[in-house]
């Protein structure tokens, strides 16, 4: 089919061969009549004998036409000329993934590549179609490396050497849905990680061919390349799901998270070890023991020190008697003969007034009530095992609740 080039189809000069195929060439074209470049590509002879192809080419390209999404490859127009089947899209001047394979080693790399391819998956599968041929050669990329979808429809012929993207259902003659393309994604994603795709029909672990990978990656390859329909991703959104977690975790266990380490906006099982019981029969031990001494110091204390307080006014202020003694006149010389004693009458005793005895002085006032003081305290002492109380009744009922829980 070289020989078109140079050639018109309609209204489309073939300038150019891109690619080549199993079943189809890949022309870049110029439309005149809207200067621009284009994608043309044709059936071969051998894919144009066969009927079925041909009519699983034009009903892909009527299928294409009627999709619009950012990460599918639009069909400008279709038809056939002189027994000549063609698709017209926009030329992409990048090319296909397959040649830039090298770009996306990394797994964050392919994981932005793979959410592109994702998305256009996922929109197809929701307008009720299978992609059915998907591969890394029929993937283009623009030029922010955004993947445009290309080619879906066309299902392996028999005859043709087998892809190793074409699920078990596919080759075997089974009901083909969306977990056919999931199939593909998984081989796909292996050819990205290693560079180059498993053997066809053979599942091999991607460990053993690039020991730096993790073993949540080979986990999601190893799901969606399951033999068994059943066992796959169901849709692109799980493995995307999946993917988007098997990169973000590290390849071994930290020995400890850094503060700044982002959110993986991923629920995630959580350990937490509980803390060791309370040993509360020693705080309400000590409690009772706090409010025994309380109670001792508020009814003995105050006692103690009122007896103790007048013992001490007694003892440093004593109170003076003053004693007034009558006075008699010493006789000269004895009385010749016994007489009887003189009488003392009331006015001959001196008289005392109130004014002569000496103040009473009244104990010295520092400003300290002892009593008072004590009392306070006490009262504080006795506030404080209160709220110790309080707190510990709370603080048990918490955690009784918590352990409920």
């Amino acid at each position: 089919m070289t020989e078109l080039l140079g050639k018109n189809i309609d209204e489309y000069q073939m300038i150019d061969v891109i690619r080549e195929t199993d079943y189809s060439i890949l022309y870049k074209g110029f439309q005149s009549s809207l200067n621009r470049y284009v994608i043309i590509k044709v059936l071969k002879p051998s894919s144009s004998r066969d009927s079925s192809m041909v009519q699983s080419f034009i009903q892909q390209g009527t299928l294409a036409a009627q999709l619009n999404h950012p990460n599918i490859l639009t069909v400008l127009d279709s038809g056939q000329s002189e027994g000549i089947a063609y698709q017209v899209s926009p030329y992409v001047e990048k090319g296909v993934l397959s040649d830039h394979i090298s770009e996306f080693v990394e797994p964050t790399q392919a994981l932005s590549l793979f959410r592109g391819i994702t998305d256009g998956l996922d929109y197809i599968h929701s307008q009720g179609y299978v992609h059915g041929n998907l591969k890394s050669s029929n993937i283009f990329l623009d030029e922010r490396n955004n993947p445009l979808l290309a080619d879906f429809g066309i299902l392996q012929s028999s005859g043709e050497s087998l892809s190793p993207y074409l699920a078990p259902e596919q080759v075997q003659g089974g009901i083909i849905d969306r977990r056919a393309d999931i199939y593909a994604m998984g081989v796909l994603l292996f050819e990205v990680l290693i560079g180059e795709p498993p053997p066809a029909g053979m599942i091999v672990s991607p460990r053993s061919r690039r020991n730096d990978l993790t073993e949540a990656i080979e986990k999601v390859i190893l799901k969606a390349v399951a033999q068994n329909p059943d066992q796959r991703f169901q849709n692109a959104r799980e493995f995307q799901y999946a993917l988007n977690l098997a990169v973000q975790q590290p390849a071994s266990p930290p020995t400890s998270i850094p503060s700044s380490a982002p959110y993986a906006g991923v629920s995630q099982s959580v350990h937490v070890e509980q803390s060791k019981g309370t040993n509360w029969l020693a705080i309400i031990m000590g409690i009772l023991l706090l409010g025994v001494i309380c109670l001792g110091a508020v009814f003995f204390i105050p006692k103690l020190l009122g007896e103790k307080d007048t013992a001490v006014i007694e003892t440093q202020f004593p109170i003076e008697e003053t004693v007034v003694r009558p006075t008699r006149e010493r006789p000269t010389k004895p009385p010749e003969q016994p007489t009887e004693p003189p009488q003392v009458q009331p006015t001959d005793l001196p008289q005392v007034q109130p004014t002569d005895l000496p103040p009473i002085e009244e104990p010295p006032n520092d400003g300290i009530d002892i009593k008072e003081i004590i009392g306070n305290l006490c009262s504080s002492i006795g506030l404080a095992f209160g709220a110790i109380a309080y707190v510990s009744v709370i603080s048990f009922r918490k955690r009784k609740k918590e352990s409920a829980l």
